[in-house]
């Protein structure tokens, strides 16, 4: 029994070195990941998850729900120094896994409440709706695109801030979105700063 946890043990107290350097450093574990997903998309895949996630991961002996986004069901805490409102909920919509763990790591360290989906379907099948008080969504994704979801999440009367983010930037689609009432449209890899500032203007918008 020993030989089987001293292993995990061991990974444990490097992960928790590694946030005690971080933390001297004045850096948040969950934040410098997030923020080396975001500023590199070369590296997207090989970033380590957050602290907590590596360390579940290891304990679990690999056995990782990768659709966990899928559902929404990882949303974050609102700490930090946001202010908390009745529609508090950032929601995160990207095919793409990495970065969506990745932009909701990030606004979570940043102190708002956050949620993720992999699919614009599986963002309208939730309850989450009414609480959303801004959407950062991919533009091109399988089923339901960006642009498209957009225009029928205004149909339905849904007056939600928009941020369309794209790996492939098209000034026809921008745009377009951009006078349909998008916040902005930002081009990936984008940083911290970057997303900062859209969701900044966003919330005024409430």
């Amino acid at each position: 029994m020993l030989d089987l946890t001293r292993p995990r043990i061991k990974y444990c107290l490097q992960m928790a070195d590694e946030a005690r350097r971080l933390a001297g450093n004045g850096i948040s574990v969950e934040a410098r990941h997030a923020h080396v997903y975001l500023e590199d998309c070369s590296t997207l895949r090989a970033c380590p998850e957050s602290l907590s996630e590596r360390v579940d991961l290891h304990l679990s002996n690999g056995r990782h729900d990768a659709g966990f986004l899928s559902d929404g069901s990882q949303a974050g805490g609102s700490g930090g120094n946001h202010r908390t409102t009745t529609n508090s909920l950032i929601v995160v919509i990207d095919d793409d896994e990495a970065v969506c763990r990745a932009v909701r790591t990030l606004l979570t360290s940043l102190g708002y409440e956050a949620s993720a989906f992999t699919s614009a379907e599986s963002y309208l099948r939730s309850n989450l709706i009414e609480r959303t008080a801004c959407l950062i969504v991919d533009v091109h994704m399988p089923g339901l695109s960006g642009p498209d979801f957009q225009a029928r999440v205004q149909a339905e009367g849904h007056r939600i801030p928009i941020i369309l983010v794209t790996g492939s930037p098209d000034d026809t689609i921008r745009a377009r979105v951009l006078e349909a009432g998008a916040v902005d449209y930002l081009t990936k890899p984008f940083n911290q700063q970057t997303l900062v500032a859209a969701l900044t203007r966003a919330l005024a918008r409430q």
